[in-house]
């Protein structure tokens, strides 16, 4: 019990102390710790690392998407978007939580009118789907084309999104950076999906 106690004393000037990997995944995954605090600490493993992409980020938002997509949980669920928020997460690790926030699809419940889950299910897809379209806005040239493509894809199927992404799409086969049988290959597909 103490332990839970410093942590949740800590303030955000603490955690760029040296901090034991182990630590670092209790703080991350402790739900009743701030967002704020929790988002600090991964920042400062992303800056302690020099790295956007890191090994342990990726594990600890990888197990949060896994228990997400098990529980449905609200709170784990900001967790992640708020995370796609930060300057210092990579478009990849955004990616990633935008795919496993699509994935979940809530459970029939009969105490649940299917009109309050069809709106629940619709609100969580447009938050993932608002992650995808602003990675592919702000940083298409950065992505990997095989993370383009896929992403480009998924956010066809939001009714919202879906011109937009028709004209990523357009960029993409426009593209003269990328090889011609490359492009011709994801025009076709396209008539798979």
């Amino acid at each position: 019990m103490d332990m839970i106690t410093e942590i949740k004393d800590l303030t955000i000037s603490e955690t760029e102390t040296e901090l034991l990997p182990e630590s670092l995944q209790q703080i991350i995954l402790d739900s009743s710790i701030s967002i704020d605090i929790r988002i600090k600490v991964i920042e400062d493993l992303s800056i302690k690392t020099g790295k956007k992409i890191n090994d342990e980020i990726i594990e600890m938002v990888l197990l949060m998407c896994t228990i997400y997509k098990m529980s449905g949980s609200f709170l784990i669920k900001k967790f992640l978007v708020c995370l796609c928020d930060c300057s210092f997460i990579s478009d990849f690790i955004k990616i990633e939580i935008a795919k496993n926030l699509l994935t979940y699809k809530e459970p029939d419940n009969s105490f649940d009118d299917e009109i309050d889950i069809t709106k629940r299910q619709k609100s969580r897809d447009d938050e993932a789907y608002t992650i995808l379209n602003n990675v592919l806005f702000n940083n298409q040239d950065i992505l990997a084309n095989s993370y383009k493509v896929e992403s480009i894809i998924l956010l066809m199927n939001s009714e919202k999104y879906y011109k937009d992404a028709g004209k990523y799409f357009e960029y993409f086969i426009c593209d003269d950076k990328i090889e011609c049988s490359y492009r011709y290959k994801m025009i076709l597909s396209l008539e798979v999906c």
